[in-house]
């Protein structure tokens, strides 16, 4: 009843609209006929309006639209912003471009949303010209400029987003101190983000934004309130996730929000954090997985899938099925990583999408599923974000060990560890390449070379090898430092079969 109501409504208002065009087409051009039912006459007799007639006409059926859709607003929201924009009218244009933004950002229609939002912008920087924006206005134009970033950032276009949150700092007034330190923390995010290898430590444009942001929290008059509390504990979130700091960086933070977190955080807030414990309890422990850890990452895959937040979704299936593998449950390891990637694919989640990229291989590895593999690569190949990390190169080099191109395999191997930059902390999944420069070492009668090679495997830095692997590679270690060089060569020998059908090599 009430759509059939409303449905009649809006043919009076359209039929109300036609003969509006037709008094106005009339008045301005005499005795006229037109045939309305042809799109281009209807056009051909707009266009003969005068501006201030279009213009008016416009702001008609943009009130039109808003009150026959009164009851669901969002369906017609960029339609009645074109109108009010058309009419001469920005400022009532702007909150329905922002309205059909947000309204295509719940759904991923990123570019759509992207498209709103920027028309919003520029409407708004054109009627800011010269003068400072009126309240409430200002904050209008924050929560737009926040909202673009945020779309930009998540698609990997994080200088873009940048750039959208300075802009919006600039509309913010002084005194505004938690949107100063909300755009803050949003830019510091941008360079972290700006690098997906999981070892980069923090941008030193990310440290500097992020202790603004926590000046101006400083600054704010009242820190009990929601809001305050709210922002502050996204500011950890954020120091947290990526994986940027060391460990006892991690864990002052952690140690520090966790009790503000469990009383005040959103369930969102607490499945980050508990991701961001997660992240710290691994790198700690070197990778090594208990079965409590897994249980901890199940429990929180079902908390957040209650909010409903697809990109935390996302995560929280990548990070269980990153554990799953390393606790050896390959089956369903792969089933959660790849709902990841499914789900970074939705959303267009660069950063979660690489992520899955990264580490899906080593599942594949472990079964021996060459193919699988080189298809992977070739999707990673395809994203500037993936190209050119660590794993991916020790990853190739796996393949070209695997199809017999020694010479690839060691320069792929070679780049998977090659010195890190002053950014980068140590990869703990150097494995990943060195086993394929043990396996050439080892054809080329290089024995010293894959003896240095044992001992970065062995290093305390790095994830270490399963119990099988590791008593055999240290009896080859010892064995060679001893002077016995020829136990060592035969215990390496015995390795490589070994590693080769467990996926290392």
């Amino acid at each position: 009843m009430l759509a059939r109501a409303c449905g009649e409504r809006e043919d009076t208002v359209v039929r109300g609209l036609d003969e509006l065009w037709q008094r106005r087409i009339v008045r301005e051009q005499g005795a006229v006929t037109y045939d309305f039912s042809h799109d281009k006459l209807r056009e051909q007799a707009y266009v003969s309006l005068s501006l201030a007639h279009q213009r008016q006409l416009h702001r008609h059926v943009a009130e039109a639209l808003e009150e026959v859709h009164a009851w669901n607003l969002d369906i017609m929201s960029r339609q009645i912003a074109a109108h009010y924009e058309r009419a001469g009218l920005p400022r009532q244009a702007i909150p329905y471009y922002r309205r059909a933004g947000e309204v295509a950002r719940r759904i991923y229609a990123n570019v759509e949303a992207v498209t709103a939002f920027q028309q919003a912008i520029a409407l708004l920087e054109a009627d800011a010209q010269g003068h400072a924006l009126y309240e409430p206005q200002w904050e209008e134009a924050a929560v737009i400029y926040s909202s673009l970033g945020d779309i930009l950032a998540m698609t990997g276009r994080q200088q873009e987003a940048r750039q959208v949150y300075q802009r919006g700092i600039a509309h913010v007034p002084p005194q505004e101190y938690i949107w100063h330190a909300r755009l803050l923390r949003k830019i510091a995010s941008t360079w972290n983000l700006a690098s997906d290898n999981p070892m980069d430590t923090f941008h030193v444009d990310a440290q500097r934004a992020f202790q603004e942001a926590e000046r101006f929290l400083e600054q704010a008059i009242d820190k009990s309130s929601t809001v305050w509390l709210q922002e502050w504990i996204d500011l950890q979130i954020d120091q947290l996730l990526p994986l940027r700091g060391s460990v006892d960086e991690m864990t002052a933070i952690i140690e520090k929000a966790q009790p503000i977190v469990e009383q005040q955080g959103t369930a969102e807030q607490r499945g980050q954090f508990f991701q961001a414990v997660v992240a710290r309890d691994g790198k700690r422990d070197r990778y090594v997985i208990s079965e409590e850890t897994i249980t901890y990452c199940r429990q929180s895959l079902n908390a957040l899938q209650r909010t409903g937040n697809k990109g935390l979704i996302g995560f929280a299936h990548f990070v269980l099925g990153n554990r799953l593998f390393w606790a050896d449950h390959l089956d369903e390891a792969e089933e959660e990583m790849r709902a990841a990637m499914n789900i970074a694919e939705q959303i267009g989640s660069t950063r979660l999408l690489s992520r899955c990229l990264m580490f899906l291989p080593l599942i594949f590895r472990r079964r021996g599923q060459v193919e699988e593999i080189r298809g992977v690569i070739s999707r990673a190949l395809a994203m500037p974000e993936a190209r050119n990390i660590p794993l991916i190169k020790g990853h190739r080099a796996w393949i070209a060990w695997r199809d017999g191109k020694l010479e690839e395999a060691e320069a792929y191997g070679r780049a998977s560890i090659e010195e890190k930059q002053p950014q980068q902390s140590v990869n703990s999944f150097q494995w990943v390449g060195i086993w394929p420069l043990i396996g050439v070492a080892l054809d080329k009668e290089k024995i010293a070379d894959a003896m240095d090679y044992v001992r970065v495997l062995l290093d305390t830095t790095q994830q270490p090898p399963p119990e099988q692997l590791r008593t055999l590679l240290e009896a080859a270690l010892q064995a060679w430092d001893a002077g016995e060089q020829e136990q060592a060569h035969r215990l390496l020998q015995h390795i490589v079969p070994l590693a080769e059908e467990m996926g290392y090599l």
